[in-house]
């Protein structure tokens, strides 16, 4: 396949714009908060739809406080958006003055089909798994008390623990206006993702493995790892994250495959904008990207330190994608404060001391690997940990992409580990996706060693000098990765229910399932703001949720207080409670 000229050029266009465009509205929006004073704001706010614990987010998130301080994170928005948007312009005109290049990508027919049965396997795979899970606790909060809550407010309350941002906005926008069942939609945009993802890793594997049919198997293998598929059918922003950080590693081998030093920059030009990008984006979606950018940012560095250069053109693109990022949470800075985001519990650091946190988590870091193959896991506890450290010994290889992957994977797991314990905040499994997914991609490859370690050909890049298997090898360590795969596809699908979250989704969803067929067809039903899972399988079954003092029903939580009236407890399980009303209050 072969993009002319004019075609790149009007991509370039497209995506300068794109950009220009996102740093003005920026601008538009702190203008517009320096604009108003607190009184305005809060009042404004308010005066919308009862949301989530409104009652105290003027108390909690908006505060006089937060208000000053959002006042000079806005002006520093606006200060960094037109210095981020002045070096964007001079990049533009830079890149008006040369010569669009074409770009030649290979993909064949046979390429096609191979992409065209992986997206038809996967989203079998992802209709299965969506039979199979219904809707998980996480899932309904965001879809309720974010998404649904409309695009603005997702952007500007950071309620704990909102913290896929960019997700719950797009399937606001996207599907708020015409269902209310975001939940599904919100599992439509993971597949698309999921789609993606798998369709960016076979390119890239192609070009590794050189085989059409090993890249395809090594792909639907990653793809079936439990935390990869289950997270595949779920309405939350880990898949968007894992496609994100995705690129931008595709991004960053590129961009160290070719010759940064060459007078034809186009090709690197392109690379550090599609990291920036992809950057924005994931930190957009989920912060924990931070684990990952380090990593990149490292195997740069390296690299620039190998040649004895410095690419200031990349460090200015990554300084653009910063300030893009700040601008895209300075809605969330100024109306729920910078606390919300750096200083809730789940990234919050611990009081114990570095060497204290050390002694606890590090203990528990085979469990991570584990993570991806339970039923090994629990026949030999040890065998996947043991091998997630043999990739390791890939540094010493003769083949150069194999040799640069591995210092790769050094530093994923290195910069990882050390953030982490810098951090003093136990990540959540589900928070190391693409970590995850690269260690078990690394320990696939490890039948390949014998090839790698005895191929002459190192010395030149993948793209000058390929590797070349022994096809009737790797297409027998291909046949291997399609039965484990098959092994993991019989199994995997029985540990979602328990390990996606670590609560037992499926019992949990009939227990309540059960609570809620209690209340008859056409009665009136309110709850309290953490009854969000029952209201929202009440509003699937078309009940009329509405608001106190009108309604029949009421839920809420053991332990929460009841609105005004006379009611009595008709239904309970140990998340929920059920009351119906017999004497409405002033009568």
């Amino acid at each position: 396949m072969r993009m002319k000229a004019r075609q790149v050029r009007w991509i370039q266009r497209i995506g300068y714009s794109i950009a220009l465009l996102f740093l003005l509205t920026g601008i538009a929006y702190a203008t517009w908060y320096l604009a108003h004073d607190y009184v305005t704001l809060r009042d404004a706010y308010l005066t919308q739809a009862p949301f989530y614990r409104s009652t105290h987010w003027a108390t909690d998130f908006f505060t006089p406080q937060t208000k000053v301080a959002g006042d000079r994170y806005a002006a520093l928005g606006i200060l960094l958006a037109l210095l981020a948007g002045s070096y964007l312009l001079y990049s533009w005109r830079q890149t008006e003055r040369h010569p669009a290049p074409s770009v030649r990508q290979h993909i064949s027919r046979r390429d096609l089909l191979a992409l065209a049965t992986l997206s038809l396997l996967q989203l079998s795979l992802w209709a299965y798994a969506n039979y199979l899970l219904p809707p998980a606790y996480d899932e309904v909060f965001s879809a309720m008390h974010a998404a649904g809550a409309g695009p603005f407010r997702a952007l500007t309350y950071y309620m704990l623990p909102n913290n896929h941002v960019s997700f719950n906005v797009l399937n606001g926008t996207l599907f708020g206006w015409w269902t209310d069942d975001l939940v599904l939609t919100g599992r439509l945009i993971s597949l698309a993702a999921y789609l993606a993802l798998g369709a960016l890793q076979y390119c890239w594997l192609r070009t590794l493995l050189h085989d059409r049919f090993a890249a395809f198997a090594l792909v639907v293998l990653v793809a079936v790892l439990l935390p990869v598929w289950g997270f595949a059918a779920q309405a939350r922003g880990y898949m968007l994250l894992l496609l994100f950080s995705w690129g931008a590693f595709v991004a960053v081998w590129r961009y160290a495959s070719g010759r940064p030093d060459s007078p034809d920059s186009y090709r690197g030009g392109r690379m550090q904008w599609l990291l920036s990008g992809c950057c924005l984006l994931a930190y957009a979606t989920v912060p924990v990207f931070l684990y990952l950018h380090l990593a990149l940012l490292g195997w740069i560095s390296l690299g620039w330190l190998r040649a004895r250069r410095v690419d200031w053109s990349l460090i200015a693109s990554q300084l653009v994608a910063g300030v893009g990022i700040f601008l895209f949470y300075l809605p969330a800075i100024s109306f729920s404060g910078l606390g919300a985001i750096t200083s809730n519990r789940y990234v919050a650091g611990g009081q114990q001391g570095v060497g204290e946190f050390a002694e606890k988590f590090l203990p528990t870091l085979p469990d991570y690997v584990n993570y991806l193959a339970l039923d090994v896991a629990a026949g030999v506890p040890w065998l996947l940990p043991l091998l997630a450290l043999l990739p390791l010994t890939f540094c010493w290889a003769r083949n150069r992409a194999f040799r640069r992957l591995a210092t790769f994977y050094v530093l994923l797991l290195s910069i990882t580990l050390a953030t982490v314990l810098l951090m003093r905040a136990v990540p959540f499994h589900r928070t190391l996706l693409f970590q995850l997914q690269f260690v078990g991609l690394f320990i696939a490859c490890l039948p390949l060693a014998g090839r790698v370690f005895t191929s002459t050909g190192g010395s030149a890049s993948m793209q000058q000098r390929p590797l070349r298997w022994r096809k009737g090898w790797l297409r027998g360590v291909a046949v291997g990765w399609l039965l484990l795969a098959g092994g993991l596809v019989w199994v995997t699908p029985e540990k979602f229910s328990l390990h996606l979250y670590y609560y037992d989704i499926v019992p949990t969803y009939r227990s309540v399932r059960g609570l809620v067929e209690q209340v008859p067809a056409g009665a009136r039903v309110a709850g309290s703001d953490e009854a969000f899972y029952p209201l929202y399988m009440l509003r699937r079954e078309r009940h009329s949720l509405t608001s106190m003092p009108v309604a029949d029903y009421y839920v809420k939580r053991p332990g929460e207080a009841l609105p005004e009236g006379g009611w009595n407890l008709v239904g309970q399980n140990a998340e929920y409670e059920l009351y119906i009303l017999y004497i409405r209050r002033g009568e």
